[in-house]
């Protein structure tokens, strides 16, 4: 187990630091705790010492004699959101060399290598920045906050430009790769340590990939429609595919009666192809951006469809719309028209603070919020390819890592939307663009073990003419890379899942307490350990790795070994 003790020195920012850290090892997937004094270490703990001073090798020996010790530096600057001086942060930007370039804001060491002492009875990690902050910094927004304080010099300011050059890299999913490496290699290199971690995606997979479908209208033409549309049309007559197109569309509804948006079956085979699943997200009832309601008998029809085939359905709203206090209105009324047990949402519009916004979604219990990001750029917004909860001031009332024992509402980041393909009418990016840039996003995520996800909307995957091509290109991407796709409530319930395993340790092995149903649970151990393992029947060891087959909840698992 990892214990981490925090000085007492950095009291003002203990919301905040406890956040990052909960972020960080729940998602790499370590058991750890929270200490105050060094007798509350465990046998074979890795200490982490989080403090403004760095202890000398002395009183490392004194700290953690026969252990590993990891001391990060305390950084205050990156902690401080929208108060940060952002020529001080911008003049600290550095580049940790790893699997790809890393934005890192330090002071210190331009290196960023952490310095190793390691003796028969000490092995002691020395960070050159403060990695917690960083962490903070990203998924708080810190970036776009220093995007936009440097920004007024226009757009060839060099600062912009460098920091730009990152929007595709996951710099969180790297940073927390390469914390996980650092543990995960001095654990096994010392013997009097113990070490255990739950992988982040179900059977070990490398990455997961998840698409979700806004289904945000139905009805592309109206009789009045059509009269002013052809008025309006009139402005891009130089245009002449894109008016050409239009036509051929208002003449095949107009002939026909068939809805160019009802896309239910089109998409649907598509996936069918490839064996894959998906969340289709569905407005309640109709608003001045949704044209349906879920009252519509055909409507009703092509749902269940969906539902019998094993696709996954989820709650679609217009902030800007709708009244706070309709989501449990909405949420209620998806719920049980589909007999649904959880519900996610996904919104529309601009969206307001992210404490309104979180505070809305806990208190009406959404399961996940599949957060649209930019609609603006192909890029990785706050660095972040992970599922993570949010933060916001209030959540720093709550003492440890208590914030995650609620049932908050999970972020799922979208890292594209169809959205960001909308130039102006009839006019998007060139395909073998989009679809160039689309892979490097998907082989970036890859290479950290990330999630990638996808956004597309009924209407635009009738408008985009090239949309459905994409999509196919990017399932095969995804099918011949071994990507595992999922739709996003079965990755949140799978995500809740994971994070509430608790692993303990004790002197003849280690017990595993499972809450939830989980299925494809897998762990790697390291460091103090045979290969002579006495495991259930339920478990399979490949290698380091302990791989579980389904577990039903309330259960728990016990795993004998022999110390060496």
């Amino acid at each position: 187990m990892i214990a981490i003790y925090i000085d007492k020195d950095l009291s003002r920012f203990f919301g905040r630091i406890t956040y990052t850290v909960d972020l960080v090892f729940r998602t790499l997937g370590y058991e750890y705790k929270y200490i105050r004094k060094l007798s509350d270490l465990g046998e074979h703990d890795i200490l982490l010492y989080y403090s403004l001073i760095c202890p000398s090798e002395k009183e490392a020996y004194i700290l953690a004699l026969n252990r590993i010790l990891v001391f990060i530096p305390f950084a205050a600057e990156l902690y401080l959101g929208s108060a940060i001086d952002p020529n001080r942060v911008i003049n600290s930007l550095q580049e940790l060399k790893y699997r790809m370039p890393v934005p890192v804001f330090s002071d210190s060491d331009p290196e960023l290598v952490p310095q190793v002492i390691r003796r028969t009875d000490l092995y002691y990690i020395l960070f050159t920045f403060d990695f917690f902050a960083n962490i903070f910094f990203q998924v708080t927004g810190g970036r776009e906050l220093l995007e936009k304080a440097v920004s007024g010099s226009g757009n060839n300011n060099p600062a912009l430009i460098r920091l730009r050059s990152y929007d595709v890299i996951p710099c969180v999913n790297l940073l927390l790769d390469f914390l996980g490496k650092t543990f995960s290699h001095a654990a096994g290199e010392f013997g009097h340590s113990l070490l255990l971690r739950k992988k982040i995606w179900p059977y070990g997979t490398q990455a997961v990939g998840c698409i979700g479908h806004q289904v945000d209208s139905l009805q592309k033409w109206k009789f009045p429609g059509i009269i002013t549309s052809l008025l309006s049309d009139l402005l891009y007559l130089y245009r002449i595919k894109y008016i050409g197109r239009r036509l051929w569309s208002r003449l095949v509804y107009l002939l026909t009666n068939i809805e160019e948006y009802w896309n239910f079956d089109r998409i649907s085979e598509l996936e069918k192809v490839f064996n894959t699943t998906s969340t289709f997200y569905i407005s309640t009832s109709a608003t001045p951006v949704c044209d349906y309601s879920i009252n519509d008998e055909e409507l009703n029809i092509s749902i269940e469809k969906l539902l019998e085939s094993g696709k996954d359905l989820a709650l679609l709203v217009n902030w800007e719309k709708e009244k706070n206090d309709s989501f449990s209105i909405r949420k209620t009324e998806l719920e049980k028209s589909f007999k649904l047990n959880d519900c996610g949402i996904c919104f529309t519009g601009s969206l307001p603070s992210i404490r309104i916004r979180s505070e809305l979604l806990n208190k009406y219990g959404f399961l996940f919020h599949y957060n649209s990001g930019s609609e603006k750029s192909l890029s990785i917004q706050r660095g972040m390819a992970f599922p993570y909860y949010e933060h916001y001031e209030s959540q720093e009332e709550l003492p440890g890592s208590e914030f995650f024992r609620k049932k908050y509402c999970l972020e799922i980041p979208v890292l594209f939307s169809d959205r960001q393909l909308l130039m102006s009418p009839g006019k998007y990016p060139d395909y073998e663009y989009i679809r160039r840039k689309l892979f490097i996003l998907l082989e970036n995520v890859m290479k950290c073990g990330g999630l990638f996800s996808l956004q597309f909307s009924f209407s635009n995957f009738t408008d985009i003419f090239y949309l459905e091509k994409l999509y196919h290109g990017v399932l095969t991407k995804l099918r011949d890379d071994g990507v595992l796709i999922m739709d996003q409530t079965s990755l949140a319930r799978w995500w809740k899942s994971r994070e509430a395993v608790v692993i303990e340790e004790n002197p003849d092995g280690i017990k595993i307490y499972v809450p939830y149903d989980i299925d494809g649970l897998s762990l790697d151990l390291y460091g103090r350990m045979t290969e002579n393992l006495r495991l259930p029947g339920n478990v399979k060891k490949i290698n380091n790795m302990l791989l579980f087959s389904f577990l039903k909840a309330d259960s728990t698992i016990r795993i004998e070994f022999e110390r060496k």
